[in-house]
């Protein structure tokens, strides 16, 4: 049975790689997206292990919004956590305030549990 995944997308190069080395250290196997263009792509590859989107919630503004908010509709097994401060878009899983990476883990965790 092939392993469930995850997609971060996140732009900055240094936060995609921390999440990753967290969610990697966590057990979860992670893929990476620097934009809302680039994850289309890896959905649209996807073979059916990818389980959770998660992005930054930045990515819901400007003329990215209408790219974030097809994550969660291309496929009805995917879960979408959003992080970071900024407005959220309904998920449960959005956190204001300070980063808690840690707590980020856990929605993620917890997301995957759901759907798997």
């Amino acid at each position: 049975m092939p392993v469930p995944s995850v997609l971060v997308v996140e732009p900055d190069a240094v936060l995609r790689q921390f999440l990753r080395r967290l969610l990697e250290r966590h057990g979860v196997d992670t893929l990476l997206a620097p934009s809302a263009e680039q994850a289309l792509v890896v959905l649209g590859r996807d073979e059916g292990t990818l389980r959770v989107v998660v992005h930054g919630a930045t990515l819901l503004h400007g003329d990215e919004a209408r790219l974030a908010a097809r994550f969660g509709r291309l496929e009805p097994v995917r879960q979408v956590v959003v992080y970071g401060g900024g407005a959220g878009n309904g998920s449960a899983n959005h956190r204001g305030g300070p980063f808690d990476g840690e707590a980020l883990a856990r929605d993620i965790l917890q997301a995957l549990r759901r759907r798997s």
